[in-house]
C-alpha cells in the first residue's frame, strides 16, 4: 500500500514599524498514513511445527529452528506500512531594519514527530499472510515487545539562527559586516541492535551548540 501524507499549513506575514519589522510565521501539521520502513521477514516455506512453535517444517516433514536451514526458510527484505506517523512544527523569521545601515535577522523553528499505530509485528504477518508463508512467530515475539509506538523519532526539535549586517560607506566604496550565530537544539540519537528484545533504544543524551561565523 502507498505511504500517503494529508498535509496542512496555516501562515502569517505581517510588516510594522512603518515597514522596518516584517515577521513570517508557519504552522504545519503533517498526517503520513501507511508509513513505510524495510525490514527483513523470515518465515517458514513449509509452515511452523505446530508441536515446536517458531521451528519450521522442511519438505519430508521433519522439523528445524527457523533460519537454521536457509533450502527452507523465506526470506525477504521489503518494505513494510508499519502504522502511521504525524509531524507538526513551527517555522518563524524575523527581519527588522535598526536603522539604514544596520540589519537585525531572526529565524526559528521547531518540529516534532510521532509514531502512531505502530507495529512491525502486525505488518510482518500481514505481509507473510499476502505472500503465502507463515512469519517467524520468534522475530514477530521481539518485534511486537517494541515499544516505539508514540515515541518521538528523527533529528533536534529545535534550530535556529540570528544575525546582524552593517553596511558603511568608504569613499565610493561599501564596507559589509556580517555576524551569526547558529544554534542546534538536544536531539537524540535511535540505537539499533539487531537480535534483541529491546532492538531499538533512543538516547536523548545528545546536547545542543553554538555556532558562530564572523
Amino acid at each position: 500500500i502507498p505511504e500517503t501524507l494529508d498535509a496542512y499549513e496555516l501562515g502569517i506575514r505581517s510588516r510594522v514599524f512603518d515597514g522596518r519589522l516584517q515577521v513570517n510565521a508557519t504552522y504545519y501539521y503533517y498526517d503520513y498514513n501507511n508509513y513505510n520502513e524495510w525490514h527483513t521477514v523470515y518465515g517458514c516455506a513449509w509452515g511452523q511445527d505446530p508441536n515446536n512453535p517458531g521451528n519450521c517444517l522442511n519438505s519430508s516433514g521433519g522439523t528445524f529452528p527457523l533460519n537454521a536451514e536457509t533450502d527452507y526458510t523465506e526470506n525477504d527484505y521489503t518494505i513494510l506500512n508499519v502504522g502511521a506517523a504525524e509531524q507538526e512544527g513551527v517555522n518563524m523569521d524575523a527581519t527588522f531594519l535598526i536603522t539604514n545601515r544596520d540589519i537585525l535577522r531572526v529565524n526559528g523553528s521547531w518540529s516534532t514527530n510521532r509514531r502512531v499505530n505502530f507495529s512491525v509485528a502486525d505488518a510482518m504477518r500481514e505481509y507473510a499472510a499476502a505472500n503465502g508463508f507463515v512469519a517467524d512467530s520468534a522475530d514477530q515475539a521481539r518485534f511486537q515487545s517494541d515499544a516505539r509506538n508514540g515515541q518521538r523519532f528523527g533529528g533536534r526539535a529545535v534550530n535556529g539562527w540570528i544575525g546582524y549586517t552593517r553596511t558603511q560607506n568608504i569613499g565610493t566604496d561599501l564596507l559589509q559586516f556580517n555576524a551569526t550565530g547558529f544554534y542546534t537544539g538536544p536531539g537524540r540519537d535511535q540505537i539499533i541492535r539487531q537480535g534483541q528484545p529491546d532492538a531499538y533504544l533512543y538516547d536523548d543524551a545528545r546536547p545542543d551548540y553554538w555556532l558562530f561565523d564572523l
